[in-house]
């Protein structure tokens, strides 16, 4: 689930649900002067591991260097059985992201079968995690809440 909130006299509040991802909740609440739109690239469903195709990965990194976002947001299952070669065989291109913009993933409940909670989190990072994009007064927030 992901929540994003403008810092200053605007709201964007947009709630993915990080097994599913579906967009379910927007509110808009705007000072026009003081607009700094977020650009981000949403992914998810990766499934490293099962029906992970790399041309397809591929694909979505050069969209990624041509469009530039302020940030790329993976809403879960980036693993199929969080298994550590799952992880492992995802993270070149995790890094390859990383090398283009700021990256931000919340596991989704792909990810957290067997130990994968303990690997994502070495891994990838935090279950629960934020993102302060000073230049656009915005924070972005990341909570699993997936049932395994």
């Amino acid at each position: 689930m992901f929540f994003f909130k403008n810092i200053l006299n605007r709201t964007l509040i947009i709630k993915f649900i990080s097994n599913r991802n579906y967009l379910l909740n927007c509110t808009l609440n705007v000072n026009e002067s003081a607009v700094k739109l977020v650009e981000l690239i949403q992914i998810s469903d990766l499934h490293y591991g099962s029906e992970f195709e790399p041309e397809y990965m591929e694909n979505i990194i050069s969209y990624i260097k041509q469009i530039r976002p302020d940030v790329v947001i993976c809403t879960g299952d980036i693993v199929h059985k969080g298994r550590i070669k799952q992880f492992e065989g995802i993270l070149p291109y995790i890094k390859r992201i990383k090398e283009i913009t700021r990256f931000m993933a919340v596991p989704g409940n792909h990810c957290a079968k067997n130990t994968g909670l303990i690997f994502f989190q070495r891994m990838i990072g935090s279950r629960r995690s934020r993102m302060f994009l000073k230049e656009k007064n915005n924070l972005i927030v990341g909570i699993f809440r997936s049932r395994v």
